[in-house]
């Protein structure tokens, strides 16, 4: 488990110091920490709206699989409160 993490931590580490190599090139001599911030800012939103439009979907289809209104009244009530989409945005 521990060399899964370390192999893990190395692989990212990696990709963003291929990512720094890059930006650096490409971006004006004073001005490589703002395209840094900037770059890593936009890829973790990136990364999170990819998530939430994954998760969403799932989510839904597991609440919709239950939606026989007599066998599971509690689900049909959060379903129709829009709960799911609540607490798909949240993962």
């Amino acid at each position: 488990m521990n060399d899964q993490l370390q192999e893990t931590k190395n692989f990212i580490q990696d990709l963003s110091e291929q990512l720094y190599l890059y930006i650096t090139k490409i971006s004006p001599a004073g001005l490589d920490w703002v395209f840094h911030a900037f770059t890593k800012l936009a890829i973790l939103v990136i990364v999170f709206l990819l998530i939430d439009f994954l998760v969403k979907p799932v989510i839904n289809l597991i609440f919709r699989f239950f939606h026989n209104e007599e066998k599971y009244p509690v689900i049909k009530s959060i379903y129709q409160s829009r709960i799911t989409n609540s607490v798909a945005h949240l993962f």
